[in-house]
């Protein structure tokens, strides 16, 4: 199947996801999530129930993968406390799914993954791994090694509270957000008034529901922890990407003596608050720096000439409901470097909208939508033609914007993702300014260097309203504890930025590093590149992990770019980085990148579309 199809089919499956509810189960996770107690203190001591996982119970699993694994990829449900301080509080439900080791005679362990978020629905990111590394043929070596991972581990998909096909949180309350703009773009008091307001309305939204205070980090740890138990298992194994990798370092600091391999792919800073993890400074340096100098090298594929100058100007002439658009559709664009063409169609795509706009202020969307479906963006059949979708999703960004359209305040789960749990997570692991003057402030002294992505972090403010943190973040020395933990970093990524990532390894202090030069993807492994992946693999093969060897990878980047020294483009943090990488990667071993894909798979285009697939689950929330 082309590789387009599968991605159009997994996306498709992703906006069928409902709440699972059944039986009795249904009964006590409604009281869970509405805040009533059951009254029954006991939870599920026996070991898991295994079935196949039906689209009725499991949304989330998509069937091509079930038709794959056959018997060996299962469901689960389990039952967990609400509250573990307070277990008679009642429990809810946590859904998983399992794909048991091809070789169970060889079995190293159960590998937990969790694609990040917070938020992000991971039943499914194991099976689609674990399908992904099976189909790697053995007669080379790197194919090989690749398949013994799911020939030698179980993989094991959950989805945290609150998200998907476990107990769901829902943040609602009847009101309708404020209109508001780009916060660097338009820096007026009630611009600034209306984007914190919308904070406040997320946070009484949240507080309204009593299962808030207990969607947290340390729960889910603890749900983890359960699983283990109820598995069987004297030690956990795992794989977190993103805000996976704070959920590992959680749970690394919580149990330590209950970890064997753990890797932490696109690390947050687990030093400061989750809500200060920043990613308006690199997100801007890769659009400036890197994305931006791939558009002027190609005019014939764009149109948007040679001259980066003047590209990074366009966004400064568009009118502020586009550019506000614009910046939204940029953010998860700008994530990975094989995403590269989708940002600039985006800015193509903006270019003629303001255009259209500019000459019939009363354009309708059906007519504006009937003009890009057949506007000839580039000369290439493939870049117009994607092109021309990107348009029409910007067109009804816009749109939605310029008319007004009154959104409702309501945090839910939406295509696999929950913005419920994504606020409620970040709000209540840790304390962080909540003082509208503090992120008034950092949009006035960051705004020169970053027009367009600051307003994501605004966002994540919590407010007074919130009523502070539920739960005490560990001391990540705790987790020393550990022999090795592996951590995989690309040197540009714009979601968990290479300062705070190293942040974390300095505070763990016994990490090993993957590190992939040039290259700016979000999320790493499987990156169908043979240095990153074949050293991964080394570490989960290896049943002992205390040895510590550090990877220096030499990234490729986009063709033709280098970017700009690192302390361009308002990111000095970026130049300070380089100077603690360089001692970390001291004596670290050096090698090139290639794409074994070709190589090791007898149907490469379906195992792009698997990579594909993966960081779209990762990087939908």
């Amino acid at each position: 199947m082309p590789a387009e199809t599968l991605i159009i089919e997994w996306r498709r499956e992703l906006k069928k996801l409902t709440t699972f509810a059944f039986g009795l189960i249904l009964a006590v996770s409604t009281a869970a999530c509405s805040g009533s107690s059951s009254g029954n203190s006991a939870t599920q001591t026996t070991p898991l129930t295994w079935e196949n996982c039906s689209a009725a119970k499991y949304p989330t699993i998509r069937q091509s993968v079930v038709d794959y694994f056959g018997s060996r990829l299962q469901c689960s449900m389990m039952e967990a406390p609400i509250d573990y301080t307070h277990p008679s509080r009642g429990h809810l439900i946590i859904a998983l799914s399992r794909v048991t080791a091809g070789s169970p005679q060889t079995k190293i362990g159960s590998l937990f993954m969790n694609p990040g978020g917070p938020g992000g629905s991971g039943l499914s990111i194991a099976p689609f791994i674990a399908q992904m590394l099976d189909q790697t043929k053995t007669d080379t070596e790197l194919g090989k090694q690749l398949h013994q991972i799911p020939d030698q581990y179980d993989f094991i998909g959950f989805d945290p509270r609150g998200v998907g096909s476990s107990s769901t949180l829902t943040c609602k309350i009847d009101q309708f957000y404020k209109p508001e703009w780009v916060a660097t773009i338009d820096r007026s008091e009630a611009n600034f008034d209306n984007i914190y307001l919308n904070q406040q309305f997320d946070a009484q939204a949240c507080q309204a529901n009593s299962l808030t205070p207990f969607i947290n980090s340390d729960a889910t740890a603890r749900d983890m922890d359960r699983a283990r138990q109820l598995l069987r298992l004297k030690k956990l194994d795992y794989y977190g990407y993103s805000y996976g990798t704070w959920l590992g370092v959680w749970y690394a600091s919580v149990f330590p003596n209950r970890v064997n391999h753990i890797v932490l792919d696109s690390t947050v800073d687990f030093t400061h608050p989750l809500v200060e993890n920043n990613q308006s400074m690199p997100l801007q340096f890769v659009f400036d720096y890197i994305v931006i100098p791939y558009a002027a090298l190609h005019p014939e594929l764009f149109n948007l000439g040679t001259s980066g100058a003047e590209i990074r100007n366009l966004y400064f002439t568009l009118n502020l409901q586009l550019q506000t658009a614009l910046s939204n559709q940029l953010y998860f664009n700008l994530f990975f470097q094989d995403r590269a063409n989708m940002a600039v169609e985006n800015v193509s795509s903006a270019k003629v909208i303001e255009k259209i706009v500019e000459e019939d202020p009363d354009i309708t969307e059906e007519e504006l939508n009937a003009i890009l479906s057949t506007y000839m963006f580039s000369d290439d059949p493939t870049i117009n033609t994607q092109t021309q979708q990107v348009s029409l999703q910007l067109a009804k960004a816009y749109m939605k914007l310029a008319k007004g359209t009154p959104v409702p305040v309501v945090l839910q789960n939406d295509g696999g993702a929950s913005d419920a749990v994504n606020k409620s997570v970040s709000c209540n692991d840790t304390d962080a300014p909540t003082e509208q003057t503090y992120w008034d402030q950092l949009v006035l002294s960051n705004y020169p260097s970053i027009p367009a992505y600051l307003h994501d972090r605004l966002e994540l403010n919590c407010t007074s309203d919130w009523g502070g943190a539920t739960v005490i973040k560990p001391a990540p020395a705790n987790a020393r504890a550990i022999g090795n933990i592996l951590m995989v970093q690309d040197q540009y990524d714009p979601a968990t930025p290479l300062p705070g990532a190293l942040n974390t390894f300095t505070a763990l202090g016994n990490a090993s590093l993957i590190y992939n030069s040039i290259s700016y993807t979000h999320a790493v492994f499987p990156s169908g590149e043979s240095c990153i992946d074949s050293a991964v693999a080394d570490y989960l093969l290896n049943a002992v992990t205390s040895e510590h060897t550090n990877v220096s990878c030499e990234g490729t980047g986009l063709p033709g770019v280098i970017p700009a020294a690192p302390a361009a483009g308002g990111a000095p943090q970026l130049s300070e980085a380089s100077g603690r990488l360089a001692a970390i990667l001291k004596g670290a071993k050096v090698k090139p990148n290639s794409d074994y894909v070709n190589e090791v798979f007898s149907n490469p285009d379906q195992a792009r579309a698997l990579i594909e697939e993966i960081r779209s689950q990762i990087g939908a929330h």
